[in-house]
């Protein structure tokens, strides 16, 4: 099951490195109606499509938001996990239990906000607590996913990403460990593609405007750096998962395993471990995702030059 195996490794990102997945390649499907996405995410003057082939995504997945005056920039967003997949679980020190999927979208849903108030056109993998990936009936056992349910799930992110021909990928989860004084920050990249230079500049960006935005707010959350997801601890289904040695979201194609990589320069941060409560505490307060989204979205400035 996804979330066992997410709970048993040292990280907490839902990235297990697996064992075969065929997709093709498919051109961006029709335009919706606003009105089915509902109001709250939808600010006057915003177009707001779903892109991509809808085949292959669920409703509330794969959505584009297009301000007024758009900047040319377009910014794929993925707040980690959802629907049958909720990611790590903590509790905060006043005792509340906070689930990964919930945190991540939240502090999704501010970034949004934010880019859109800077013009730049943003794509969301997810905008409610559902997975992204459309997932067939058979690919569910128990009410948890297969292997073949977590290959789906896993490769709709950077086909979204592709499919909506974003410029980059920025990835949204936090983190977790067995023993609760783990704490700290830390962001990820795939040093391999042909745009690596780029995603270790972004990767780069991010983890220093993270760092900087909780020091202003006096948090004592410690620098864990820059992570090559090479060197990346997570569980696998199958041997042939095991020798991929990267991250879905983020590495290379490899037929018959990734047959749709993502196609442009990523990262995928972890900024605080959702098992340490002091950190729990922070990633559920207000003050804390303002704090996150603040830094994502200054850190995506840098990047753009903007």
């Amino acid at each position: 099951m996804l979330v066992q195996l997410a709970q048993q490794s040292k990280y907490t990102i839902a990235v297990i490195l697996l064992s075969a997945f065929i997709i093709s390649s498919c051109s961006s499907g029709p335009t919706y109606n606003q009105d089915d996405l509902g109001t709250s995410l939808r600010p006057n003057g915003v177009s707001v499509i779903k892109v991509g082939n809808r085949r292959f995504f669920n409703s509330n997945a794969c959505i584009e938001f297009i301000p007024r005056s758009p900047n040319g920039h377009i910014v794929f967003i993925d707040p980690g996990h959802g629907g049958l997949d909720p990611g790590t679980v903590g509790t905060t020190t006043s005792g509340t239990t906070v689930k990964e999927e919930n945190i991540a979208l939240d502090v999704a849903k501010k970034l949004l906000k934010y880019l859109l108030e800077n013009r730049f056109t943003v794509v969301m993998s997810r905008i409610s607590n559902t997975s992204v990936a459309r997932i067939p009936s058979s690919e569910i056992q128990d009410e948890s996913l297969t292997p073949q349910g977590v290959i789906t799930y896993l490769n709709a992110r950077p086909l979204c990403a592709d499919q909506a021909h974003a410029q980059i990928l920025v990835g949204i989860y936090f983190d977790a460990y067995y023993d609760p004084s783990a704490s700290g920050c830390e962001t990820l990249y795939d040093p391999t593609r042909p745009f690596s230079k780029q995603s270790y500049r972004l990767a780069s960006d991010i983890q220093q405007a993270l760092m900087q935005e909780f020091s202003k707010l006096g948090y004592s959350v410690p620098n864990r750096g820059l992570i090559n997801d090479t060197q990346y601890t997570a569980p696998t289904i199958t041997q042939k998962g095991s020798e991929y040695d990267h991250l879905v979201e983020l590495g290379p194609k490899d037929p018959g395993l990734v047959n749709t990589p993502s196609e442009m320069p990523g990262a995928i941060t972890e900024p605080l471990f959702l098992t340490n409560p002091q950190e729990a505490s922070i990633a559920a307060s207000s003050r804390g995702q303002h704090a996150m989204a603040t830094a994502l979205l200054n850190a995506i400035k840098k990047y753009f030059g903007v």
